[in-house]
């Protein structure tokens, strides 16, 4: 049986932390935690992280900046990775090192760069799902949602390995239900979750 945490039980973890100031640390744990999850599931599928392509679901809050972050660190490893902001609002911090370490970003207001995005994607290791995490409420909107059920979609060796910085955006974090949850329930492969948690850095907190 798999134990887990409820969402509000990680965000009361997490706020002491957040009120001594270490939510730029915190980030950087999470961040590295999902790279570490994607290095495995990548070598576990035979595949090196130089040459790798990463498609990232970027949202506008602290989970798009996880997955921007992460996105930076597997870039100066050698991977191609393609961002889709979803959001006129990005982590400005971690957008900067995302584009100063080499990555691609498109913006999902932009229907070319839609199309390009979805296209890339299709042809990617790695799906990096940053888009929704543990606080967000009522699941996605379009035009994300449409983005996400495209590729939702995708089966077999069509399918790339996705990664959730969290959970899969739309899926409620504490019932586990929402409009993504049977997909994401037949998606074996996948991998949710992968990342640092607030327990590293309270550890090391002074």
């Amino acid at each position: 049986m798999l134990s887990a945490y409820s969402a509000a039980s990680v965000r009361a973890a997490e706020q002491p932390l957040l009120d001594a100031g270490h939510g730029a640390e915190l980030m950087r744990l999470a961040a590295h935690g999902l790279t570490m999850g994607i290095i495995s599931a990548l070598r576990s599928r035979g595949r090196a992280v130089y040459g790798a392509r990463v498609a990232i679901l970027v949202g506008s809050g602290n989970n798009g900046g996880d997955a921007l972050y992460a996105g930076a660190a597997l870039a100066a490893r050698g991977a191609r990775t393609t961002a889709l902001l979803t959001s006129a609002r990005s982590h400005p911090e971690a957008l900067a090192t995302f584009r100063k370490a080499g990555g691609r970003c498109l913006e999902l207001s932009l229907d070319s760069e839609k199309a390009s995005f979805c296209a890339e994607a299709r042809a990617s290791d790695v799906v990096l799902d940053g888009i929704l995490g543990t606080g967000s409420r009522g699941g996605l909107r379009e035009p994300a949602a449409s983005v996400v059920a495209e590729l939702d979609r995708l089966q077999g060796a069509l399918r790339p390995l996705v990664v959730a910085c969290d959970l899969p955006s739309g899926v409620d974090a504490s019932t586990g239900q929402g409009p993504r949850a049977r997909a994401a329930r037949r998606s074996h492969g996948d991998v949710w979750g992968a990342q640092g948690g607030a327990a590293e850095l309270a550890g090391g907190a002074t």
